[in-house]
């Protein structure tokens, strides 16, 4: 960190006082408290000396500023305010103010088309760069900003690149972005920028080979595929370069064939009636009602209209008991199933966990899915949001549709569907009739078999009480895949697959808290923040609800005291969602959520926390929380 005044460089003294400087700095002219200069410094454990330390550190900063005042003379930079300090400094003066402003005009004069106007600001923004931020500087907050500080670099860096190749220079773009690759692998804007203003220059071999090198980096790293971006740079890649770019300058077409999926999927069969079911005829529209949960699923017409084959399956005939049902039931080549819930938006973190949950049910080359695959842990640390996003991630991979149930495991106070309701409403997810499923449970499973064969689905039943729940679906034919969630292990033989989690880290957290209640107000008091997210111990559950508390109160501040939100949250009469439910007085959990899960193999506690722990509890519960119950289940992350 440098200071300057009237040209001559000012010794800021030692790191934390340069901390202090920098606290003081990137909030000139409001005031910083004493609490948040100490948690600043050093969070939640800061020495006995802290508050003598700050002022040690403030006098010196004062020294620096203003080496000619007297000893009698009050100080005009770094000054006293009630709470705390500010410092009196016009924002412009600091770099990191500067910066940010010659960004936003930047931003503003690309969006009016003035291009020129539009670099020649950016390169006015950049030069202000003079290596990383805040190096040396220790403390949360320099973490924090030092963070911030480097993703708007990046960003300006993406933006100068973007408007070099609209104004016809790509070539001068190219080192740039070559830079901004090698140093963030994962972040596909500028792999995007970079496939452009290669394709500008004329390379297109070159734009192709970094869209191949994107796809490897993000299938190995993460197990997905590139996003719309990259796509559409792909897509302009495969055109001649020596056509004239986009007329927005640099931006490519929407249109054009999709890139070839990155594996070879196995092929296809023809679809056949589902059991109890008779092929629709052409002149007749399928009708009929499945899914689980009250769910429609849309249907998939064949090619040209034409009618799918005749017969009610690969076993013969179809059971007596289906057979007034055959008119009305839809084909099995028409009726495709896609029942999953809408994957939640702003997901964090679960890297590794989603590799290797990808690398089950979607791996490379011709070897075929995990047949049963279990995600398992404590209530509330996310498991039915992560099994939801990655079933849309590989669905491509089952063809022949996604079914979703239920089961209500943990839910109190719900009954829960038995073996045989979860088998009906399978059945009819696939198109047969009410009045065709068998009644008894062996003969439903075995039709679901039927009904199963030589197709290639995904069956997600999401919260499972036990084994007990799921065993009739842990004999799925080849080419079935069930996913199941459960706070229960469920690993008993070698054909099923378990992954474990737990909750998240301090970073998946914070970034979690910003995503729900704003990347400001969780930047702006970075000692409340992390205390929060301590508070919650890394469940999502726990983080959403306090995330969606601070959404709902957008006057309030991270730090904001216990008895404000308890105060809120009983005139609001918060606290009627399923996470306030399953929530006692004084923030003991129910018995349902009271008992860990257990590992069937010993008998014994599994390993991991039984759920969001006691101080997180506490802090979400009603007796003295900051925060009220809200959300529901799937959404929070349990």
């Amino acid at each position: 960190m440098v200071g300057v005044r009237d040209g001559v460089p000012l010794d800021l003294g030692p790191p934390l006082q340069q901390a202090i400087a920098a606290m003081l700095a990137t909030r000139s002219g409001r005031v910083v408290t004493l609490p948040q200069l100490i948690e600043g410094l050093w969070g939640d454990d800061p020495p006995p000396s802290a508050q003598q330390s700050v002022y040690t550190y403030v006098a010196g900063l004062r020294r620096a500023f203003e080496p000619g005042r007297g000893r009698r003379e009050p100080p005009r930079t770094v000054v006293k305010a009630p709470g705390g300090y500010l410092l009196r400094l016009d924002p412009l003066r600091t770099d990191v103010h500067l910066f940010a402003a010659r960004l936003e005009a930047a931003d503003q004069a690309r969006r009016s088309g003035d291009l020129p106007s539009a670099l020649r600001t950016l390169d006015e923004a950049l030069v202000l760069w003079r290596g990383p931020a805040l190096s040396g500087v220790p403390g949360l907050f320099a973490d924090g900003e030092r963070a911030r500080l480097d993703e708007l670099h990046v960003l300006a860096v993406e933006a100068r690149a973007e408007v070099l190749t609209g104004l016809g220079r790509p070539e001068d773009a190219l080192a740039a972005l070559h830079d901004l690759t090698r140093r963030h692998p994962l972040r596909e804007r500028p792999r995007e920028l970079l496939m452009l203003a290669l394709h500008a220059s004329g390379r297109q071999a070159q734009a192709l080979q970094v869209f191949e090198e994107a796809r490897r980096v993000l299938a190995d790293e993460l197990g997905a595929d590139p996003g719309e971006g990259l796509r559409r740079a792909h897509r302009l890649a495969l055109t001649p370069p020596e056509e004239p770019p986009a007329p927005d300058g640099g931006r490519m077409p929407a249109q054009g064939p999709p890139p070839q999926d990155r594996r070879q999927p196995h092929p296809t069969r023809p679809r056949q009636a589902p059991p109890g079911a008779q092929p629709a005829s052409p002149r007749n529209e399928p009708h009929g009602q499945s899914g689980a949960e009250g769910a429609s699923p849309p249907r998939e017409t064949g090619e040209h209209g034409a009618a799918p084959p005749r017969g009610a399956g690969e076993h013969g005939a179809a059971p007596s008991h289906e057979a007034d049902a055959r008119a009305s039931s839809p084909s099995r080549e028409e009726f495709v199933p896609r029942q999953l819930p809408r994957a939640l938006a702003g997901f964090v973190g679960r890297t590794r966990e989603i590799v290797r949950l990808t690398s089950l049910l979607d791996p490379w080359g011709d070897e075929a899915p995990h047949p049963f695959v279990v995600i398992c842990g404590a209530p509330g640390v996310g498991k039915s949001t992560l099994a939801v996003r990655v079933a849309h991630a590989v669905r491509h991979r089952f063809p022949d549709g996604q079914l979703y149930v239920n089961l209500r495991g943990g839910t109190p106070n719900v009954p829960r569907p038995s073996a045989y309701e979860v088998l009906s409403r399978l059945l009819r997810g696939l198109g047969t009739p009410d009045n065709a499923v068998p009644a008894d449970e062996d003969e439903a499973a075995a039709l679901l078999r039927s009904a199963l064969h030589g197709r290639r689905l995904l069956v997600l039943l999401d919260d499972a009480a036990g084994l007990a729940q799921v065993r009739p679906f842990t004999a799925a034919p080849p080419g079935t895949t069930v996913l199941v969630t459960s706070r229960e292990s469920l690993v008993t033989g070698a054909d099923r697959a378990q992954v474990r989690l737990g909750p998240l880290s301090d970073a998946e957290a914070t970034a979690m808290l910003a995503n729900l209640a704003g990347a400001d107000r969780v930047a702006a008091d970075l000692g409340q923040t992390g205390r929060l997210v301590r508070l919650c111990d890394g469940f999502p559950l726990a983080l959403r609800i306090a995330g969606a508390r601070l959404a709902d109160r957008p006057d309030w501040s991270v730090g904001a005291d216990g008895a404000a939100h308890r105060r809120a949250a009983q005139a609001a009469g918060a606290g009627g969602g399923r996470a306030g439910r399953t929530v006692e007085p004084g923030g003991q959990l129910d018995g349902a959520q009271r008992q860990r899960p257990r590992d069937r193999r010993g008998g014994g506690p599994a390993a991991g926390p039984a759920g969001p722990p006691a101080r997180a509890r506490h802090h979400l519960g009603g007796g003295r929380g900051a925060v009220g119950g809200l959300g529901d289940r799937r959404g929070a992350g349990a």
